[in-house]
């Protein structure tokens, strides 16, 4: 199995930083494989999972929260899971690429009052992207025990793809930025 993130940018004038090192992209493709093969082992039948991840300016995310989830502010993150099936994950057997839907990432926020973690540090884009694809594989956090396993969940694998990109950019490899 194979985990393909492609990386785009959704622009509206504004101006923003839209580049993400490929060191990143490599290590979220690592990590992602690797979950999706302890998380879900029925998942190792795809040759190829797609994860869509787009970054987005504040006012996109505004105008995308407020229509999808009724919230007229922006967010750091908007998952769009394609095979999500009253609260299951449930994609199709027979496909050989498995598209598991889209992440909306908005850099912009982090860093504020609202989007800090429990001991006050801020969120990074390991942790944004992370919770992002595990809303792609049906996990939610209404419950306070859904919130508390989805948060351990998130930060390992953020801590992981930490690890990966500092390994990368310790052996020189992937420091270039793509721009999306």
């Amino acid at each position: 199995m194979k985990v393909e993130l492609s990386v785009s940018h959704q622009e509206d004038n504004s101006e923003s930083d839209s580049s993400v090192p490929l060191s990143y992209i490599q290590c979220f493709e690592k990590v992602f494989c690797e979950e999706l093969a302890r998380l879900d082992q029925s998942l190792s039948r795809y040759p190829v999972i797609e994860v869509s991840l787009t970054v987005v300016s504040e006012k996109i995310m505004k105008d995308l929260n407020m229509e999808y989830r009724g919230i007229d502010k922006p967010t750091d993150v908007l998952s769009f899971p394609l095979w999500e099936n009253s609260g299951t994950f449930d994609p199709p057997y027979e496909w050989q690429v498995l598209p598991l839907g889209d992440i909306l990432f908005c850099p912009a926020v982090l860093g504020r009052q609202d989007f800090l973690k429990e001991n006050g540090s801020p969120l990074d884009m390991e942790t944004i992207i992370s919770h992002g694809f595990l809303h792609l594989l049906g996990w939610d956090h209404a419950e306070a025990e859904e919130e508390k396993k989805m948060e351990e969940e998130q930060e390992n694998i953020a801590n992981r793809v930490h690890q990966c990109v500092k390994a990368a950019r310790g052996q020189d490899y992937g420091n270039e930025e793509v721009s999306v």
